[in-house]
């Protein structure tokens, strides 16, 4: 998958602009059903709201409560969908969610729920789930698994099995480098400024703008698709688009004991948020919600970075509506945090700051029939929202949902890979080269490759290291320092044998230097 902004020249079927989960589904969905196709992003791939959640692909449960199946029916297809397209990264996650004396909840109740739900996920998916079936605990099953605080007129609760994403990232750029093998045209840090119609042709003529060249040129498409989520100014301008928006914010916390599953807690206000597990040595806690101080979110340096004020703000509110939860599980506000925020569309009807329930796909301003803004709020309903906008797009044309895995091969075929990869590579620690297969995939053999030639042991974890760092810059449009950080390789404690930051800020710059990288 390679940056070049002059394949745009050619005439394309679809623009996608936004390159969060939703962009690239809809990219991804688009090329596998024989439609010429052309991305752009303003910022780096998934650097939105897309990788600034709890990472959770919920099959909604809660909307059991309000007898919502249309929703329930959504989410479970979309969660079942997720994990079959990528077993690697959508691995399954337990959660528990603790009951009490005097709520309105009662255990029997919470027990049917659980069963009613994970019978409607086989019945949906044609027994084809791989989701174990959820189950009423007990008291004695669940206490040991509570904070001693939490203990107090505790009853029993309920268990049952979603999703997980622990690397929304990967999963962007791994369907982005499948549609880019059918013929997409995909680039980061390309602005698209504004869209009309060329009067002639009936095409679609869209203005953008290369970060790096500091060049405009033309897009010429018979249909777009936004997914811009709350980014992009001009562009929501340019399309007379203008929306409240409200700020989620989730706190990640180093924790010296690892997080198996995902708890919920009923916060200040009796908001439910969940304990939720984040990488080796980490956990989330969220997620809260505050009113953002704009109808249009301003375009950040990078994402990611929140305005310091915002911060100290959010955080204040944060630790107003769920500090009892993190005493209890015995954070120090003291401590350091790193804050998860992304914007989202708001529910002006509610009598608090509250994310938009629904997702819509609205007619662009002056441009009804061939532009669609897709805005959603849920990462879990990507797949099947994607699909509802292209069949909107091209009413005239068949748009299936594919199914199947973005690997190559079989998960045996996987397996044998990885044994293969620890055989060959004894002088590498097992737990390195698993967690970096976890991450790659089959690519992982490419970043192996060039290791057949270090003699040293002592240097091949660190040459394996940028050999990694080497194929998100040449493969995968890594384009500064932050591109490979926060959203192409994870886990860096446990690959970079202890590196501190800068020297492995220096490591990532050697490498763009010698592929003419460089900051924005």
């Amino acid at each position: 998958m390679k940056r070049l902004v002059e394949g745009f020249a050619e005439p394309f079927d679809l623009l996608v602009v936004g390159g969060g989960i939703h962009g690239a589904l809809a990219s991804w969905i688009a090329t596998q059903n024989g439609l010429r196709v052309a991305l752009l992003e303003q910022q780096d791939f998934c650097s939105g709201a897309s990788n600034h959640s709890q990472r959770i692909i919920h099959g909604g449960l809660r909307y059991l409560q309000q007898a919502d199946f249309p929703r329930i029916i959504e989410s479970l297809q979309s969660r079942h969908f997720f994990r079959q397209l990528s077993p690697r990264l959508i691995t399954k996650l337990e959660n528990i969610l603790p009951l009490y004396e005097g709520e309105h909840v009662k255990n029997l109740s919470m027990g049917l729920a659980v069963r009613m739900y994970s019978w409607l996920d086989q019945l949906i998916n044609s027994f084809q789930s791989s989701f174990p079936s959820g189950k009423h605990l007990s008291y004695q099953e669940l206490v040991g698994t509570l904070p001693p605080s939490r203990r107090h007129d505790l009853i029993g609760g309920g268990q049952w099995f979603d999703g997980f994403c622990k690397h929304p990232s990967r999963l962007v750029i791994e369907l982005l480098e499948s549609a880019s093998g059918r013929g997409a045209q995909v680039a980061n840090y390309c602005q698209a400024k504004g869209i009309r119609r060329d009067g002639n042709t009936n095409e679609l003529i869209c203005a953008a703008y290369d970060k790096f060249t500091k060049q405009e040129f033309v897009i010429r498409t018979r249909k777009v698709l936004s997914c811009t989520g709350a980014w992009g100014t001009e562009w929501i301008q340019s399309c007379g688009k203008e929306r409240p928006l409200v700020r989620a914010m989730a706190l990640v916390v180093k924790s010296k004991r690892k997080v198996h599953r995902a708890t919920g807690y009923k916060s200040r206000s009796g908001q439910l948020l969940f304990h939720v597990p984040w990488d080796q040595s980490s956990f989330s806690l969220g997620t809260v919600y505050f009113p953002y101080r704009s109808h249009h979110a301003e375009e950040p340096k990078r994402y990611g970075h929140v305005d310091k004020e915002d911060q100290r703000k959010g955080l204040d509110l944060f630790w107003r509506e769920a500090g009892s939860i993190l005493e209890d599980l015995g954070v120090n506000r003291r401590e350091t945090h790193q804050v998860v925020t992304g914007v989202l569309p708001a529910d002006m009807s509610k009598p608090k700051p509250w994310p938009s329930g629904r997702h819509h796909l609205r007619p662009m301003f002056g441009l009804e029939g061939d532009a669609i803004s897709l805005e959603s709020v849920k990462f879990t309903t990507a797949p099947i929202l994607c699909l509802r906008a292209i069949r909107q797009l091209f009413q005239n044309r068949s748009v299936t949902l594919p199914h199947g895995s973005l690997e190559e091969g079989s998960t045996r075929d996987q397996e044998s890979s990885l044994r293969k990869l620890i055989d060959d590579h004894q002088e590498i620690p097992k737990s390195v080269i698993e967690n970096l297969f976890g991450q790659f995939g089959s690519q992982a053999k490419k970043v192996f490759h060039s290791l057949s030639c270090v003699q040293s042991k002592e240097d091949s974890q660190m040459t394996l290291l940028d050999q990694a760092i080497r194929h998100t810059v040449e493969n995968e449009m890594a384009c500064c320092q932050e591109d490979v950080l926060l959203r192409r390789i994870n886990d860096w404690e446990i690959l970079s044998k202890g590196a501190s930051h800068p020297e492995l800020s220096q490591r990532i710059q050697r490498v763009l230097e010698m592929n003419k990288g460089t900051e924005l």
